[in-house]
């Protein structure tokens, strides 16, 4: 369970912001099996505030395109165009990173990836 907690930090930094996306934190996301990996984006994205699933919708409003399904192509099919989008949204909305419910999370990740 460990190495999940560990995936688990990696899939919220990703998710945390678009404009501050570092590769090596793509390649160590990017080697977790896709199917762990998905589960721990959407127990990260379950995890967000309030104010922050708020701020999400806006983010994909302004993108025009879903924040997970972005996500989850990061390491298959990237596009590197809306990936941009949501980074110029993210400032242009001015957006800060949200709180995480950490427990939540964590919880998520045990029972779905048990």
């Amino acid at each position: 369970m460990k190495g999940s907690m560990i995936a688990l930090s990696l899939a919220a930094f990703l998710v945390l912001s678009f404009t501050e996306i570092h590769a090596d934190v793509f390649d160590e996301l990017c080697e977790i099996p896709e199917t762990t990996r998905n589960i721990l984006l959407e127990c990260v994205i379950d995890a967000f505030d309030a104010r922050f699933k708020r701020d999400m919708q806006r983010l994909e409003e302004c993108a025009g395109h879903d924040m997970l399904d972005t996500i989850k192509s990061i390491c298959s099919n990237p596009d590197l165009d809306v990936i941009q989008k949501f980074a110029d949204c993210e400032n242009e909305l001015g957006i800060s990173e949200p709180n995480i419910d950490q427990a939540k999370a964590q919880r998520c990740a045990r029972r779905r990836l048990s």
